[in-house]
């Protein structure tokens, strides 16, 4: 657990590089799950993301003129 939290900027890739002893991604991967670690998404506005694609696009999706129609 100490390893992951000190590296905890790191993606599971580089913390079996820093690791070594052929280690790979996976084995970081499956180690943490039995820890009960878990690594969040950052979370992203979803909305504001869809409008600024929509002023580089210059027209709306219909899924997202359907969302708007509920909203």
């Amino acid at each position: 657990k100490s390893f992951v939290k000190e590296n905890k900027d790191q993606t599971q890739t580089k913390m079996a590089e820093l690791w070594g002893n052929n280690i790979t991604q996976q084995n970081i991967s499956y180690t943490c799950q039995k820890l009960g670690i878990t690594r969040k998404k950052k979370l992203t506005d979803t909305r504001k993301e869809m409008k600024h694609n929509e002023k580089l696009s210059g027209k709306k999706s219909q899924k997202l003129r359907r969302k708007e129609e509920f909203m």
